[in-house]
């Protein structure tokens, strides 16, 4: 049902715009959608000709790569608008900005109700992907251009402020960059720097499914 809606989500701008990229995207979600209901299918009458219960797992991986192919879908499709005309032809740009919203809650509903075990961490990178990219980028140029500067280095300073942002946004790499620039004006950073490189990222802890305790 949610990917029915979705595909009259993304069918409502192309009828208006007859551009050729949602045509494609609805014919591909299209053959997903099928592909899915046919596995499905196939999984239920083999429930009923063993009489045996479904097999969670293989359900559940199912749902999971239906739902992970069909953001891929969208991203792909929104990706594709990127390298024309989008920032300048209106038509192409609200079917861009539809594409990013689609999504967006593609992936949140996956995250909270498909994914097995939703986490902090892969929330909050859901959240920088859609809502941050542009102001994650902002404070690591400008925080960048100070990251050499003695001066630019006081406690009040604007790198700090930008640098704290990146942390919040758990930018490991980002940070470990700018404070590997500043270390060469300041010792005390480059130890806060040896220290933090044996420190992974929130979501490389979730990848490596690390305990509470470690």
């Amino acid at each position: 049902a949610t990917a029915g809606a979705a595909e009259n989500d993304v069918r409502a701008p192309q009828e208006a715009n007859h551009g050729l990229p949602s045509e494609s995207l609805v014919r591909r979600l299209h053959s997903k959608f099928c592909k899915f209901q046919v596995q499905a299918k196939r999984i239920q009458d083999q429930v009923e000709a063993t009489q045996m219960p479904v097999d969670s797992g293989l359900a559940e991986d199912l749902l999971q790569h239906y739902s992970c192919s069909i953001a891929e879908e969208f991203r792909h499709a929104r990706d594709e608008l990127r390298k024309g005309k989008w920032d300048i032809d209106p038509s192409v740009h609200e079917e861009h900005n539809m594409l990013c919203v689609c999504l967006a809650v593609w992936e949140l509903v996956h995250e909270l109700t498909v994914s097995t075990a939703p986490s902090a961490a892969r929330l909050l990178h859901w959240y920088n992907r859609h809502y941050l990219e542009e102001e994650i980028a902002e404070w690591w140029q400008e925080a960048s251009q100070w990251a050499s500067d003695r001066e630019a280095l006081e406690s009040d300073s604007k790198f700090w402020e930008h640098l704290t942002r990146l942390a919040l946004a758990d930018c490991r790499t980002e940070v470990l960059s700018l404070l590997q620039h500043a270390a060469k004006a300041d010792p005390h950073i480059a130890r806060v720097c040896d220290f933090l490189r044996k420190i992974p990222s929130l979501i490389q802890m979730e990848q490596a499914q690390a305990s509470k305790a470690e």
